[in-house]
């Protein structure tokens, strides 16, 4: 978007009038696009809410037949349809959770108390963490009395980088949890004590789908935790970066935004 300033002189002119026509080629051509990726978008999330009603009759239809008498090659056959339809459901829910964090999730962000918002918060970690027998660190600092935030959206980030940090982190390990507030801005890290993120890692984590070596990868994430945290995020005009921590080498994700909000800077 910007426009071309001729300069009198011909040869010049000649120049920008063919830069001029590449731009508006080129601007055709990226909005063409992005209408066919939208439009993807929309017919990928159609397509993920229509097939949940089939689902819904099958997985119905075979608890039903689970309650009959049957012979036990007839249950065991039934057995297999039902945990394969748990399975597809799982896929739907996948793409219609990857078309929301394309499009962007409706965000209600609204002033909410700092230390109820964390004690919640909290209360999932430790239910988390207790599978694995994980040792916890937990640290405060400078937190203000109320942040502005989607309270829902944003604990949903953060339990997504805790799952994967569960996950990555042996048995009794140790998992850090630090959260603080400086210049307007607060920040929520989250360390765990697996391997450490990569090179690789380091610069694709957050796409969707990016799952890494296998020694950090989960099959039940799908490569989406980390892409769905970025963008609920990014839409509360954060930043999610990655790196591993300096001093136990684990992979550590920090969280930032501003918790007053962009109106209280205006």
């Amino acid at each position: 978007e910007f426009e071309v300033q001729y300069s009198g002189i011909q040869e010049i002119d000649a120049a920008l009038r063919s830069l001029e026509s590449m731009k508006t080629e080129l601007k055709r051509s990226l909005e063409a696009q992005w209408k066919i990726e939208q439009t993807r978008k929309m017919q990928i999330s159609a397509l993920a809410h229509d097939i949940k009603t089939p689902l819904t009759v099958v997985r119905g239809n075979a608890e039903m037949l689970n309650d009959t008498d049957q012979t036990g090659e007839q249950r065991e056959f039934t057995h297999y349809i039902l945990k394969n339809a748990s399975q597809m459901e799982q896929y739907v829910r996948m793409l219609i959770e990857l078309s929301k964090a394309e499009v962007g999730y409706l965000l209600q962000r609204e002033n909410v108390n700092t230390r109820i918002f964390l004690d919640e918060l909290y209360s999932q970690i430790n239910a988390l963490v207790s599978i694995k027998h994980l040792k916890t660190e937990f640290d405060e600092k400078n937190l203000p009395e109320i942040i502005n935030v989607d309270s829902s959206l944003m604990q949903r980030a953060i339990m997504n980088i805790v799952s994967n940090a569960v996950d990555y982190s042996p048995d009794g390990g140790l998992f850090q949890f630090f959260v603080s507030a400086e210049k307007n801005k607060f920040r929520f890290t989250v360390v765990d004590s697996g391997k450490g993120f990569s090179a690789e890692d380091l610069k694709n984590a957050a796409m969707q789908f990016y799952r890494g070596d296998s020694s950090r990868s989960s099959k039940s994430h799908y490569g989406m935790g980390l892409f769905i945290a970025d963008s609920i995020v990014r839409q509360h005009v954060g930043s999610l970066s990655i790196a591993n921590s300096p001093s136990k080498g684990g992979g550590m994700v920090t969280i930032e935004f501003y918790f007053c909000g962009l109106l209280d800077f205006e």
